[in-house]
């Protein structure tokens, strides 16, 4: 009798042991940074067969500023794959996007890798210039170690004078004067390329030369401020060189090019006859159609008798169910795709459950997609889903029309 009682005391203290976690489970906040390091803990473990969710992973805690969470992650990979040197530098370009230029330059100061420590510099220059800031791009460019003698000339680039350039401020004055090409400050544009042409490739004025040409301007009126007539004559060869090179191209459209091109502009009726009686993708129709007549869009589909097809335009069909806010919608469809028996490249599968846990926590929260991302099979879906429900807890996408 003493034992029974023992036993049942037992089994009454287990069970309200596991009442307690599951209730403590259940009260307590959901994180973005815990929820990104399961993430990548999945991720990490379908390394072997795909590094994609891993990376979306990164540029997430990246982006939402988590940047000794992004670090950890990209040392994931080997210390001599060339995909962790790669993320280690675009965290110090995302961290200077992000505003934290100082943050940027200390993480870049700690690397070891010395020529990952030379492109993480570049990095935070190029970010700088690109923002117009160009003193600051110049500042950080002279941290570069062991840069190789600079240009014997003079460079005065947005009234900042700038002595026996080293290799870093040329490459940093090249992206300034994409910073104003982007800005539309054409001249200020041509006018920086000629400043710095004697240190620089020719690759700079190309691409001017190219935006001249397409834009059509008047380019010899441009060119006449520049006190170098050795680099006027060169540019102005280029602008000749890409119109001479520009002719009439003719393309002889394919059945499936048509069909896309059709249902593109809404025309969908066209679109299907198109390909019909041929072995076009109805999914290129289907998931355009879709927002609009989701109804003929699933009829046309369903037609198809290639599983991959099938596969493709039912996960299209998910995604665009979620981009809507439909819950139910983006899961029906995600069961659809999975058993059409299609190859398993054949369709984004990850992609599709991100965006599914994504839109379930923006619409319900986080913990009915939580329980859902844990459910899944495949270690890469678990990562992919766990990502869609941090994503939707910093909304850094546009949330779903309701």
């Amino acid at each position: 009798m003493r034992l029974k009682i023992v036993a049942g005391a037992v089994v009454l203290a287990i069970g309200a042991g596991i009442g307690l976690t599951v209730w403590l489970r259940n009260r307590t906040p959901v994180v973005a940074q815990e929820i990104l390091r399961e993430a990548a803990a999945e991720g990490k473990r379908s390394l072997g067969k795909s590094a994609e969710p891993l990376v979306e992973i990164f540029n997430q805690q990246a982006t939402q500023g988590y940047y000794d969470d992004a670090m950890a992650t990209a040392r994931l990979w080997g210390a001599d794959a060339p995909s962790q040197h790669r993320l280690v530098v675009n965290l110090m370009w995302i961290r200077a996007e992000n505003g934290d230029i100082q943050g940027a330059r200390n993480m870049a100061a700690s690397l070891t890798a010395p020529q990952t420590k030379a492109w993480a510099i570049d990095a935070i220059a190029e970010v700088q210039a690109h923002r117009g800031d160009l003193r600051g791009a110049l500042e950080t460019s002279a941290l570069l170690p062991g840069q190789s003698p600079g240009c014997h000339v003079t460079v005065t680039v947005a009234g900042i004078e700038i002595k026996d350039p080293l290799p870093g401020a040329v490459r940093a004055i090249e992206a300034y004067a994409v910073h104003q090409l982007n800005s539309y400050d054409i001249e200020g544009a041509i006018t920086t390329a000629a400043e710095v042409r004697p240190c620089s490739t020719p690759d700079l004025l190309t691409r001017l030369a190219y935006a001249f040409f397409e834009q059509g301007r008047k380019v010899r009126n441009m060119v006449s401020p520049i006190a170098n007539r050795k680099v006027a004559a060169e540019f102005l060869a280029m602008v000749d060189e890409r119109g001479r090179a520009q002719g009439v191209k003719v393309y002889e459209l394919n059945p499936c090019d048509t069909a896309r091109f059709e249902a593109q502009i809404g025309r969908f009726a066209d679109a299907y006859h198109a390909i019909d009686h041929t072995t076009c993708l109805v999914s290129d129709v289907a998931v355009k159609q879709y927002p609009t007549d989701p109804t003929a869009a699933e009829k046309a589909l369903r037609r198809s008798t290639n599983r991959d097809d099938l596969a493709l335009g039912m996960a299209g069909f998910s995604r665009a169910a979620a981009k809507k806010g439909d819950v139910a919608g983006a899961l029906r469809f995600l069961t659809a795709a999975e058993v059409a028996g299609a190859d398993a490249d054949a369709w984004p599968k990850t992609d599709v459950v991100r965006d599914v846990a994504w839109v379930w926590t923006i619409k319900e929260g986080p913990r009915p997609a939580l329980r859902w991302a844990r459910s899944r099979p495949a270690g890469s879906e678990r990562a992919s889903a766990l990502l869609g429900v941090a994503q939707a807890l910093a909304h850094p996408r546009p949330r779903p029309t309701p």
